[in-house]
């Protein structure tokens, strides 16, 4: 065990100096990252020190529940990077009624590298399904001017999908609000739908490391499946990204979000 968990402290240390390397800026999570290597670390020496002197001081049951513990939260955390993983893999169906964009950052009224990608799988969908209406979800976030929706439509604009397309939520700042603020604009087409016994059909467009979660929040908020439409995230961020979504999905869960 011990032997492990210097190995997974060496690991996580040389992926942070590589995020820190390429990004040039320190993030919480990228502090999280290397406080995470320095504890699993300090846990090596101890269960290497200990088990020389043979456990002298430490009861079984300690020792026992401290090693089910770790196990535990090991086989979980690397069961999520699995589900996670699987969940990028979506084979979107055709012709849906909406595809909801779900918002990121956005840099002086420019989607980020990450919110592009998203928005260019969507307008490819658009393209290949002319029929297909899209949701644009996103408020104002920090210091910006205009809303995430807002700049997003301009951008769908411009790449030459029309504006009667559009349907832009310029209130929400997370993943919840984005799909249950998103739902809400649909009201009237759900009512109408479900009246002549028909199911509105929804398409969720976000990042490859987010589709899990985020189709599991949209299935429980609309009552229905939900298609996937997933796109690329930068390759040495995506396992940092897929492990920040095990904390967010693990805390959605606690909050019934999913």
């Amino acid at each position: 065990m011990g032997f492990v968990l210097l190995i997974c402290s060496i690991l996580c240390v040389i992926y942070w100096t590589v995020i820190f390397i390429y990004m040039k800026v320190q993030t919480t999570f990228t502090i999280c990252l290397l406080g995470i290597g320095v504890l699993l670390g300090c846990l090596a020496f101890w269960y290497i020190y200990q088990k020389k002197r043979n456990f002298i001081h430490i009861p079984l049951w300690i020792r026992v529940s401290f090693t089910t513990i770790l196990l535990t939260v090991g086989v979980v955390f690397f069961l999520l990077q699995l589900f996670i993983l699987n969940a990028s893999f979506q084979t979107p169906q055709k012709e849906l009624d909406y595809i909801l964009v779900l918002g990121d950052e956005v840099h002086n009224g420019k989607p980020s590298t990450l919110l592009k990608e998203r928005l260019n799988k969507a307008i490819a969908y658009l393209r290949e399904n002319e029929h297909t209406k899209v949701i644009l979800c996103g408020g104002i976030m920090g210091e910006e001017k205009r809303a995430d929706a807002e700049v997003m439509a301009l951008y769908l604009e411009e790449h030459g999908i029309e504006t009667m397309r559009m349907m832009k939520e310029r209130n929400s700042t997370n993943t919840v609000e984005h799909i249950s603020f998103g739902k809400t604009l649909l009201y009237e087409d759900v009512r109408k739908k479900e009246s002549e016994g028909k199911k509105v059909t929804i398409g969720i467009v976000t990042s490859d490391f987010h589709m899990l979660r985020a189709i599991k929040i949209a299935e429980l908020t609309f009552h229905s499946k939900i298609s996937g439409i997933s796109a690329p995230s930068n390759w040495i961020l995506r396992f940092s990204n897929m492990m920040q979504e095990s904390f967010a999905i693990v805390k959605d869960r606690f909050l019934g979000n999913l």
